[in-house]
């Protein structure tokens, strides 16, 4: 095989690696046409001309490989190797001379290059830049390029956000793709559109496009489709159906090297796990995930890895001693890199830990010794601080106090339900509600009415739905689209938690006002939750000489409560058999 043949094999062979989600291999192909270019010199670089669109010279042969080696690495070395490759090919590109045949496009190319390795670091500004600097001689790419520029403004719109924009862009680019057979571009272009979707809060329709986009034949990498999706499922509720695309995502990114897309779906799976009720497997996952990851890979994701592990450890209510240590010991360590919120999330596990054990007056110091948790972004951990602060003041008898704050817990979730749907309040909703219930069944005591109230006040919280479809008034889509935004970035980068709690909770509160008042509108005279009436029940039940059962489960025993209105009250819990116990955890 000639030189040049053997340069285009290797490059053609390294992009579709990329593409494919194989980077390793990528970048191993992309070396050695390089090597071989350096070496051959121009008799290496004739069979490029059709990808270069005419002839071809070594140095537009060494720029356009340099930018496709660009793409292995930022998925292997991250932004900052990446960045350099890229650089190298744009000093090629600003060193021809203007007016010289294909010049503009290959600028046009490498400015594009370097705005997605920018936006993958995390700098939309610096991308924008690129992409402007691109945009006069944008016109010279081909569909190929085309496309992929049109993908890369689309995912700069969603980080404004700006999901509408977005739609737009992603659509251009499905369609041209499609027409020209770009199987690649159209697959993702689409998928993309499903993210424009979620992003704006319409989760139904996230799920349909994404799901179209998988239908498209095109070799690629699933790995980080699947995990997508999988987010989107787990905020609308089927835990169940994102465990599997989970377990399917992490399969395909270990199989084809992409370690950073196998850590984030196994830290999901084992979130699932967890919401799911099953600690002992959330154990295995979380672990598994710290260990792929390594220690320099990507280590903000690994320590995120271990708050999870932790987390199950403590929930599998086994070596709570070794708990407690080992969450202090996170939280220093998180401390430490800056990362005051998931610091402050490691002191609430080492606290629940700390009550389990009957130490309720350490896990109450070790709480305030946050001074952060009382409004942190995620609903999840204040329903945490509270259910440690309502057991403490239960174990210490003191019955008003722990009420005060099943009464403020339950305020958080009902704000929190007025909003868009969100994995966060998933996760409330499914598991810590029925700790609160739990507890607020102990607080009850020995008095039917009071625990038949307990009962159902949870129940008819955790049976509220929120709703899956994007705001149909314009200002609150806006508001939604912005805060879905804002967390995400929290979640992708703890390092800025914290700065964005304040803007996070002010979204929240005014999301939560438009979101009643618009429910207010719509349903006149909408009045609170029936579970706060308990003071007239008996009244009712006694007008309408009958009684009122209510069945429930609390930790692994299935109890009956019986109120009638002439005060003939009881009740009897019995032990659950194992097959019918709930999977809350």
């Amino acid at each position: 095989m000639s030189s040049s043949h053997r340069v285009s094999e290797l490059f053609d062979r390294g992009r579709q690696a990329n593409a494919a989600g194989r980077p390793g291999e990528g970048e191993r192909l992309l070396r050695r046409a390089l090597a071989q270019v350096e070496r051959d010199g121009a008799a290496a670089a004739g069979a490029l001309d059709a990808v270069a669109g005419g002839p071809a010279d070594v140095e537009e042969v060494k720029a356009r490989l340099l930018l496709s080696l660009s793409t292995s690495l930022v998925e292997r070395r991250g932004p900052g190797a990446a960045l350099d490759v890229a650089g190298q090919a744009l000093e090629i590109a600003r060193g021809r001379p203007v007016g010289m045949r294909g010049a503009g496009a290959l600028q046009a190319l490498c400015r594009s290059q370097l705005a997605m390795i920018h936006g993958r670091a995390g700098d939309p500004a610096a991308a924008l830049a690129e992409l402007r600097a691109a945009s006069s001689t944008a016109h010279e790419l081909g569909p190929r390029e085309r496309a992929t520029n049109l993908g890369l403004q689309g995912l700069l719109h969603l980080e404004q956000p700006d999901p509408a924009r977005a739609a737009v862009a992603f659509r251009q680019a499905a369609d041209l793709a499609a027409g020209h057979g770009l199987q690649q571009h159209e697959f993702m272009a689409r998928h993309n559109l499903g993210l424009a979707a979620y992003v704006a809060g319409d989760l139904s329709r996230a799920l349909t496009l994404m799901r179209e986009a998988d239908r498209i034949p095109a070799d690629v990498s699933r790995a980080v489709a699947w995990h997508g999706r999988a987010r989107v499922l787990m905020e609308a509720g089927l835990v169940d159906e994102a465990a599997q695309l989970l377990a399917r995502a992490a399969a395909e990114g270990e199989r084809d090297g992409q370690r950073l897309v196998t850590g984030q779906a196994l830290i999901d799976l084992a979130t699932c796990q967890l919401m799911l009720g099953r600690p002992e497997a959330a154990v295995s996952l979380s672990r598994q995930a710290r260990d792929s990851l390594g220690r320099r890979l990507a280590p903000g994701l690994r320590r995120q890895a271990e708050l999870v592990l932790i987390s199950a450890r403590r929930r599998t209510g086994t070596g709570l001693a070794q708990v407690v240590t080992g969450a202090l010991g996170l939280a220093a360590h998180f401390d430490r890199a800056g990362d005051v919120v998931a610091a402050d999330v490691a002191r609430v596990v080492a606290a629940e830990a700390l009550v389990a054990l009957g130490r309720p007056v350490e896990a109450v110091a070790t709480l305030g010794a946050t001074g952060r948790t009382s409004r942190l972004v995620s609903l999840t951990t204040r329903l945490r601080v509270r259910t440690v602060r309502i057991a403490a003041a239960h174990r210490e008898g003191r019955a008003g106090v722990a009420r005060r704050h099943l009464r403020a817990a339950l305020e958080d979730v009902e704000e929190a339900l007025g909003q868009s749907a969100s994995l966060d309040l998933r996760a409330a909703l499914l598991v810590h509600t029925q700790e609160l219930a739990d507890l607020d069944l102990e607080v009850a005591g020995g008095r039917a009415l009071d625990r038949l109230v307990a009962v159902e006040r949870w129940r008819e919280v955790a049976s509220r739905t929120p709703t899956l479809r994007a705001p149909s008034e314009p200002g609150l889509a806006r508001k939604v689209a912005e805060l879905r935004q804002l967390r995400q970035q929290a979640s992708e980068d703890p390092g800025r938690a914290a700065a964005l709690a304040g803007p996070v909770s002010l979204l929240e509160r005014e999301v939560a006002e438009a979101s009643w008042a618009a429910r207010s509108d719509a349903v006149p005279g909408r009045q609170g939750p029936v579970t706060r009436q308990g003071a007239g029940l008996r009244e009712r039940l006694r007008e309408q000489d009958c009684a009122l059962v209510a069945y429930s489960e609390s930790r692994g025993r299935v109890g009956a409560v019986a109120v009638d209105g002439a005060g003939r009250d009881g009740s009897t819990w019995v032990t659950a058999p194992r097959s019918r116990r709930s999977r809350g955890a």
